[in-house]
């Protein structure tokens, strides 16, 4: 009896192991995402906060997705166009996110010398017809004796998750 008991926990462990171990990676690398995020507007780093945003090529794969899948009467002409605004203001536009961010942190009292990353809670799923994983968050950081909470949206392009916002800053009430 105690043989059968072994065979069936090994095979049990063969089955499950790998499935606990590829949701702890998955895990892991939202989490470090989200430090990422943290680190960007704890320095007020542009160029790294500008990287965690898709490139070109990935927001244009994202965009005919988006047309493939009838997002919101998405069509091509405006991809184009959508296209063209980001090749031209991308960075203008993330470098000037960033600065209203630190803005609004400012105005919350945050210190960002005291500031600590505390966890990133999330859910994720594929959006209807489309391959690349969304993701909605939570990005948790405490400064002395407060605790801020910064919602963020990303999507997987693998191996890396990039921003698709940062939608505020707020205090934990």
């Amino acid at each position: 009896m105690k043989q059968i008991h072994r065979i069936f926990f090994l095979i049990l462990s063969f089955i499950f192991i790998p499935q606990l171990m590829k949701a702890q990676s998955e895990n892991d690398k939202r989490i470090e995402f989200a430090k990422k995020v943290f680190t960007a507007l704890k320095t007020n780093n542009a160029e790294l906060y500008r990287s965690l945003y898709p490139n070109f090529d990935e927001y244009k794969m994202l965009m005919q997705q988006m047309i493939n899948a009838n997002v919101d009467g998405l069509t091509q002409e405006k991809m184009n166009g959508f296209l063209e605004d980001y090749k031209r203001e991308a960075d203008s536009i993330y470098k000037a996110e960033l600065s209203s961010l630190r803005h609004d942190a400012d105005s919350l009292g945050i210190n960002w010398n005291n500031a600590e990353f505390i966890s990133f809670e999330s859910i994720a799923a594929f959006p209807d017809k489309i391959t690349i994983k969304y993701v909605d968050g939570s990005l948790n950081f405490k400064t002395d004796k407060s605790v801020f909470i910064i919602d963020v949206e990303a999507f997987e392009f693998e191996p890396a998750y990039k921003l698709q916002a940062v939608k505020n800053i707020r205090k934990f009430e």
